[in-house]
């Protein structure tokens, strides 16, 4: 029952968006890629938008020559659910930053521009989701970091879709994978200043190394979707190193992997086990918190710096 629900995902996954220059895909994003200005009376407006265009992507189905083995050139719908999570998280964070922005300076009926999407998100909004914190002292510390870009990483890329829109939310960018054709593709078809903030990577987990990686001390979020599906052991072995190695020790540091769950529970339990052997803190939540039944999975990684902190003192 689960394998007929699979292919005929793939099958509708092909018919909807094998032949696309995003009419679909675009709808969606131009709704999610949108800021709104916070006033103190909570009227909001619609001036500040990423892109005059949404994101736009090409992907290569099964029916094409440029296809690639079964899921580096399409699109999979945990993908769009991670991009969901990272819009709407953004969205809520930037909202909560103007609202504090009015009450310390005062502002009695402006509106807040901190946010707005046209040059990208400004990044204090995109570090505190990565760090996941909203005290006061951590406030602060973002405000000083407001020039700073958030790093990021993707694994297993694909068509470059979670790393692209990253990008237009204002992070650096690296996209990795074992082939690159599709995602380098896909990042000429956006605006500049997303292009501008992409590179692409040949990535092959255990085997190659990026040095400039280990040079600036590692990346403020690292993200894959669908990576570790009915993986071997091994495989996912040198997944969990590649994240170990790549993610930065920083206590703000997370990797966010997007899963959609086909009952392989033993592929879940061993990712868990192996986070844990390598020092990686997990939590996870569901992708669409209104349903109960939801297949959609994303883990948190973090390091455990408590070692380091014991340390320390």
């Amino acid at each position: 029952m689960q394998t007929r629900r699979n292919m005929m995902q793939m099958l509708e996954n092909q018919i909807h968006l094998a032949r696309f220059r995003n009419q679909e895909l675009a709808a969606v994003w131009q709704q999610r890629i949108r800021s709104t200005d916070v006033t103190r009376d909570n009227q909001k407006s619609t001036s500040g938008i990423l892109t005059k265009t949404a994101v736009v992507l090409h992907q290569h189905g099964a029916g094409t020559k440029q296809f690639v083995g079964d899921t580096s050139s399409v699109l999979w719908p945990v993908a769009r659910h991670l991009c969901n999570y990272l819009c709407d998280r953004v969205k809520i964070l930037r909202q909560e930053q103007c609202e504090e922005q009015l009450n310390v300076n005062g502002d009695e009926g402006g509106s807040c521009h901190a946010d707005r999407l046209v040059d990208g998100v400004k990044i204090p909004a995109l570090r505190k989701m990565v760090a996941g914190s909203s005290s006061e002292e951590d406030h602060v510390k973002l405000k000083q970091e407001r020039d700073q870009k958030v790093r990021c990483i993707e694994l297993g890329t694909g068509t470059g879709l979670v790393g692209i829109v990253l990008a237009h939310l204002g992070a650096e960018v690296v996209l990795t994978d074992q082939t690159l054709d599709l995602a380098r593709e896909n990042i000429e078809l956006q605006p500049e200043k997303a292009r501008a903030r992409l590179n692409a990577r040949e990535l092959v987990w255990g085997e190659t190394a990026l040095d400039p990686v280990r040079d600036r001390h590692g990346y403020d979020l690292v993200v894959a979707s669908d990576v570790i599906c009915h993986q071997g052991k091994e495989v996912m072995q040198v997944l969990v190193a590649t994240i170990s190695s790549l993610l930065s020790r920083s206590s703000e540091a997370r990797a966010l992997v997007a899963y959609e769950f086909r009952d392989d529970w033993w592929t879940c339990s061993t990712f868990c086990d192996l986070c844990a052997a390598q020092g990686l803190q997990l939590t996870s939540l569901s992708l669409e918190p209104d349903d109960e039944d939801s297949d959609f999975i994303l883990y948190v990684l973090r390091h455990d710096t408590s070692d380091a902190k014991q340390g320390a003192e």
